[in-house]
C-alpha cells in the first residue's frame, strides 16, 4: 500500500509536469508552421537538445522523521504544609519567582509559643530538680564512705539523680519536638522555582497536605516525547540533538530513553532535558525532535523532472549515450536510451531510485514528453545533481 501510495503521488506531479510539456512543445509547433517553409526542412532542423545529469551511485539515503512532545519542569511540586492551621501570612503571588530555602507562608504559631514558654519552664523545674538530686547524691556519696548514712540511702539518693536527669532529658526533647513544629508552620521553597498556581490566601485554615502554591522548577526544563517506529533505535541517552520550541533551535541531552513501549500508541517514550531556563519558553509548550534514520541501500538521486512513467508499477528515465562522430548524421551528439527504475523513496523535488541505470550515465533531467527512445539528441551541458543530503 504504502508502495502505491507514493506511486500515485509521483503519478500526479508528473501529469502535472508532461501537462505543462505538451502545452509548450503545442506552441513551439505552432511558431514553427507560422515560419516560412525554408526553416523546416529536413536537413535544416536540429536535433532536439537535453540538458543531462551525471548519475551518482549512492549506498543509502537518509529519513527524517519529526515526533512532538510536550515541555514541562524537570521537578513539579503542590506545595503545603505539614500541620493543620490558619495561614497568617503568603509571601508571594502567581508568577513570582523564589529561590530554594526561602520562605513563602507561614502558619498562626500563637498556641505554639504558648506551650513552648510552659514547656521552658518545666525545664527549668527539671535542671533544678536535678541540680538538687546531684548535691543530695554527693552528699551521701561521703557520708557512706564514713558510714554516716546507710547503703539503702545511698541507692534512694542516686536514683533520684537518675529520675531527675530523665525527667530534664524528657523535657528538653519536649521542646525540641515543639521547635520543629514551629519550623514546620513555615513553608520554604524546595528549589528555586516559578509559582505557578496558588491555592490559599490569608486568614484560611489548610489541612495537613493540602497544596497551597504549585511551583514548576526554573532551571532546564524537560521534553517527554513518543518516538514511534524504528527511529527510537538511533537514539540513545547522551546524545545531543536540537528542538524546534516557538520557532526557536534550543539545544537538548537525551535524558533517558524508557524501556517500554506504549499500549495504546507504540511510541517509546524519550525524556530529553532542554539547556535553557523558562525564559519564553511555558510548561505546555510543544517541542519538534527530528531524526535521520539511515536507510542503508543502492541507488541513485534524482530529480522528479527526469522520470516518466512505465508499465507494472515502475517509472523509467533517458540516458543519453555518446554517437560516435563518425555516425552522426547532422550536429546531434548522443543517442536516448531507456532505464527501467524503481522508485524507493520520494521526497519535495527529488526521489531515490535504483533499477538498470549505471554510474556515471547521463540522465535526461527534464523535457520527457518529446522524447523517444532510441532519439538522436545534442546535449547542451553535462550537469552534475546535487546529491549532497540537505541541511536539516
Amino acid at each position: 500500500m504504502k508502495g502505491q501510495h507514493q506511486n500515485n503521488r509521483l503519478r500526479i506531479t508528473l501529469v502535472s509536469i508532461a501537462t505543462v510539456g505538451l502545452v509548450a512543445a503545442g506552441l513551439g509547433l505552432i511558431t514553427a508552421t507560422a515560419e516560412p517553409y525554408g526553416h523546416i526542412e529536413g536537413e535544416g532542423v536540429p536535433p532536439v537538445v537535453v540538458s543531462t545529469i551525471a548519475a551518482q551511485r549512492q549506498d543509502g539515503y537518509s529519513v527524517a522523521r519529526e515526533f512532538v512532545g510536550v515541555v514541562e519542569a524537570r521537578r513539579e511540586s503542590r506545595v503545603g504544609f505539614e500541620l493543620d492551621g490558619l495561614v497568617t501570612e503568603l509571601r508571594v503571588d502567581e508568577g513570582d519567582f523564589i529561590q530554594a530555602r526561602e520562605a513563602i507562608a507561614r502558619l498562626d504559631t500563637a498556641l505554639l509559643q504558648s506551650r513552648e514558654r510552659e514547656l521552658i519552664a518545666e525545664r527549668d523545674q527539671a535542671q533544678a530538680a536535678k541540680e538538687l538530686a546531684e548535691l543530695t547524691r554527693n552528699r551521701f556519696g561521703s557520708a557512706l564512705k564514713r558510714n554516716a548514712v546507710s547503703r539503702q540511702d545511698w541507692d534512694a539518693a542516686d536514683k533520684n539523680y537518675n529520675s531527675q536527669s530523665a525527667a530534664l532529658a524528657r523535657a528538653e526533647s519536649a521542646i525540641q519536638s515543639l521547635d520543629v513544629r514551629l519550623e514546620k508552620s513555615v513553608l520554604r521553597a524546595p528549589f528555586d522555582a516559578w509559582v505557578a498556581e496558588r491555592f490559599v490566601d490569608e486568614g484560611q485554615v489548610v489541612k495537613a497536605g493540602s497544596p497551597v502554591l504549585h511551583l514548576l522548577e526554573s532551571v532546564e526544563p524537560e521534553v517527554r516525547i513518543g518516538v514511534a517506529g524504528a527511529a527510537v533505535d538511533v537514539i540513545q541517552a547522551g546524545q545531543k540533538h536540537e528542538l524546534r520550541v516557538r520557532n526557536r533551535h534550543v539545544p537538548a541531552t537525551v535524558k533517558a530513553v524508557l524501556p517500554v513501549r506504549g499500549n495504546a500508541s507504540r511510541t517509546v517514550e524519550v525524556i530529553l532535558t532542554l539547556h535553557t531556563q523558562f525564559d519564553g519558553i511555558r510548561r505546555g509548550d510543544l517541542a519538534t525532535l527530528e531524526i535521520e534514520r539511515k536507510e542503508p541501500t543502492s541507488g541513485f538521486w534524482l530529480r522528479m523532472t527526469a522520470l516518466t512513467e512505465s508499465s507494472r508499477g515502475l517509472w523509467a528515465c533517458y540516458v543519453a549515450e555518446p554517437v560516435a562522430p563518425s555516425d552522426r548524421l547532422g550536429s546531434e551528439t548522443h543517442l536516448l536510451r531507456r532505464r527501467e527504475l524503481e522508485v524507493v523513496h520520494q521526497e519535495v523535488d527529488r526521489v531515490f531510485v535504483h533499477g538498470t541505470l549505471s554510474d556515471g550515465e547521463l540522465v535526461v533531467s527534464e523535457g520527457l514528453q518529446r522524447l523517444v527512445p532510441d532519439q538522436r539528441v545534442r546535449s547542451a551541458t553535462n550537469l552534475v545533481f546535487a546529491v549532497k543530503e540537505k541541511n536539516r
